[in-house]
């Protein structure tokens, strides 16, 4: 049962990023992935989900933060029952895309709501929340609970005294902060370990930014209880936060409390809290993890496949594009781990006979055709490590190539009637560096 009429809020722990708070009848689930792989099979939990698609029964709202599917699992969406999904309210920030509200839809839930950007809504007499658009992408949420303030930051990027300021400035004072505390894509490639090292470095020094401006009675360490588990990406787990240690810096140099959750584990705000247990169990299944290696096995894709892919891509840029021909032309060079090596234009794919070219970054074949064929594609590439730069600064090279085709997974796209949209995207991307460099 969850907290009733006047009573603390209560959080159950799902997994990852997911997590239920139960107040006043209302049941909030924010992010639920509770199963399999994400990014295209570079992703995997640390440690089981024993939240099951029979306690959806217990959501009343259900809200994405954004739609990488780590948050947004589309899988296990599909897999409620359709009875449960029609008792359900999706919640969800503004886009241009419409995908994530289009998928909803389609699914038969009660209603799909999106939300204002900045302006609090009532879910019921005692809990309201307000969802911040984190510039083009991405959301936080704030809610208040029987006078508890949550701040759900996921994988918002408030990393300067002046941007965590200006969410302040909006939801008030925060009793439980929850934060990233891990890096989440790639850094380096295997021998660049001290990448990576700076990149989990980089994630305490933004804790502390966010503790030292937001106040926090309690913190909340969390959207990063994965690892990675394919053999191309494996590397990666070297230098990965563990939270057992990110909860001891939380409290012995931020002096915070650190709530850290086991997946199905409970806690009632502001009742005392032993965080150890469930982070030495993390940490238990971590160490479990590596020691049994990468789960997942790549799949070659033969030459006409690619081709085929690399046409169909071409054709979609064009076609979403017109004004395509006023940027510069761009190509990049791939080194296929179970081939050749190849040349990427807006023309297509050419297989080079030669393999003494430098290419710009190598990745197996499987991998290339996801970004041919999946818009999201080249982002989850990015997310999964998946590759390793063949020279330096090859992999700027090569997302650049799929840059456009990012925007245009989220509605932007070279027309007359679309540069409004772009023009607002510059604006935003001032303000951030205004706001970053306040403080």
């Amino acid at each position: 049962m969850g907290a009733g009429v006047g009573l603390p809020p209560t959080i159950e722990w799902v997994n990852h990023a997911g997590f239920l708070l139960e107040a006043d009848g209302v049941g909030l689930l924010s992010d639920p992935w509770l199963s399999g792989t994400a990014f295209n099979r570079g992703w995997r939990h640390i440690s089981p989900t024993r939240f099951t698609l029979e306690d959806f029964a217990r959501v009343t709202h259900l809200w994405f933060s954004h739609q990488h599917p780590d948050h947004f699992a589309p899988a296990d969406l599909r897999r409620i029952d359709p009875g449960i999904r029609a008792r359900i309210v999706v919640l969800y920030h503004h886009t241009i895309d419409k995908k994530v509200v289009r998928f909803c839809e389609s699914l038969g839930f009660r209603e799909l709501r999106e939300l204002r950007d900045r302006e609090w809504v009532a879910l019921s007499p005692s809990v309201e929340i307000l969802c911040g658009t984190w510039f083009d992408r991405d959301s936080w949420l704030a809610v208040r609970a029987n006078g508890t303030t949550f701040l759900n930051l996921n994988d918002c990027v408030v990393d300067s005294p002046g941007l965590a300021r200006k969410i302040r400035s909006l939801c008030g004072n925060v009793d439980v902060l929850l934060t990233q505390f891990s890096y989440a894509e790639w850094a380096g490639n295997p021998e660049d370990a001290r990448l990576r090292e700076a990149s989990a470095a980089e994630k305490l020094r933004r804790i502390r930014i966010q503790c030292e401006t937001f106040e926090p009675a309690w913190v909340i360490p969390f959207a990063s209880f994965i690892y990675w588990c394919h053999p191309e990406n494996f590397f990666m787990n070297d230098e990965m936060n563990e939270v057992l240690d990110v909860a001891s810096f939380i409290e012995s140099r931020l002096h915070r409390r650190p709530i850290v959750l086991y997946p199905g584990d409970r806690w009632t705000a502001g009742k005392p809290h032993d965080w150890q247990e469930a982070a030495r169990a993390y940490h238990r299944d971590f160490r479990d993890r590596i020691a049994e290696g990468a789960t997942e096995v790549p799949k070659s894709v033969d030459e006409a496949t690619l081709a085929r892919g690399a046409e169909q891509f071409a054709a979609r840029l064009a076609k979403r594009n017109p004004l395509l021909s006023m940027l510069p032309a761009t190509t990049t060079v791939v080194r296929l781990l179970d081939g050749g090596l190849v040349r990427l234009s807006r023309r297509g794919i050419e297989f080079l006979a030669s393999a003494d070219e430098t290419a710009d970054v190598r990745m197996h074949s499987e991998s290339l055709l996801f970004c041919l064929k999946t818009p999201w594609g080249a982002n989850a590439l990015h997310v999964n490590g998946r590759f390793t730069a063949e020279r330096p600064g090859g992999e700027r090279r090569f997302f650049d190539f799929f840059k456009l085709a990012d925007w245009n997974d989220h509605g932007f796209t070279l027309t007359l009637n679309g540069l409004p949209a772009w023009l607002g995207l510059l604006n935003e991307r001032i303000e951030r560096r205004v706001y970053a460099r306040l403080g």
